[in-house]
């Protein structure tokens, strides 16, 4: 849908690079996780991933990322995760620690 239906809109309204690598997928939260997730499974149309504080916790398997990243085969895709030490920790797991380790995984597949 995504590609499909949403880009195509945007892209009447707006001047959208031809060029997938120039282009730029970006989230908050959930929605950091959703960009990633994006740019994981169709790393050809989405090059650059920006996730803010993204929840790769045990929330809708978010936390299953850093295991994957490191037994898949590397992706073409630049990542930018913002993280802060103050955010939450409850039942589906601490937010900092599940950005560290979205760090360290794709640190170590590079």
């Amino acid at each position: 849908m995504l590609i499909e239906e949403l880009i195509p809109e945007v892209g009447k309204k707006y001047n959208l690079p031809e060029d997938h690598k120039m282009g730029a997928i970006c989230g908050i939260s959930s929605g950091g996780t959703c960009a990633f997730t994006a740019a994981w499974q169709r790393s050809d149309y989405f090059h650059k991933v920006m996730s803010h504080i993204g929840s790769f916790t045990n929330i809708r398997g978010g936390h299953v990322y850093p295991a994957l990243i490191r037994k898949s085969e590397k992706r073409d895709i630049r990542v930018y995760l913002e993280n802060v030490d103050k955010d939450l920790d409850n039942t589906h797991g601490n937010w900092w620690l599940s950005n560290l380790q979205m760090d360290k995984a794709l640190r170590f597949s590079n």
